[in-house]
């Protein structure tokens, strides 16, 4: 139990922390903005708060259902493991490119 909530704190770190910059970056990219303004913050605040509201209510139906069929430890296990996934999916599609193609410029 222990080393399932310590790799489920580690492994939402990568995924918390760059989340509102990439999606300002994202929107700019897309949109072809130069500068930052009020309205484009208040766009990635929207999109990060009402994703974060999604999770909060989707996240506990599925724990209760793995609590439900495999017990307390594995379902932390499986919600650690799925979020340090996803931090590396999210490190070698996003942040990766991003850095060696700013490196090549």
């Amino acid at each position: 139990m222990i080393l399932g909530n310590a790799l489920n704190g580690f492994a939402i770190s990568f995924i918390f922390v760059p989340l509102p910059a990439e999606i300002i970056d994202a929107v700019k990219e897309k949109e072809g903005i130069t500068e930052d303004n009020e309205q484009l913050s208040d766009f990635a605040a929207g999109i990060f708060n009402s994703s974060y509201g999604i999770g909060c209510l989707i996240a506990p139906i599925m724990g209760g259902f793995f609590n439900d069929h495999y017990g307390f430890r594995i379902t932390c296990d499986i919600f650690a493991f799925s979020s340090l996934i996803f931090g590396f999916i999210y490190l070698f599609v996003n942040v990766i490119p991003y850095m060696t193609a700013k490196m090549e410029k």
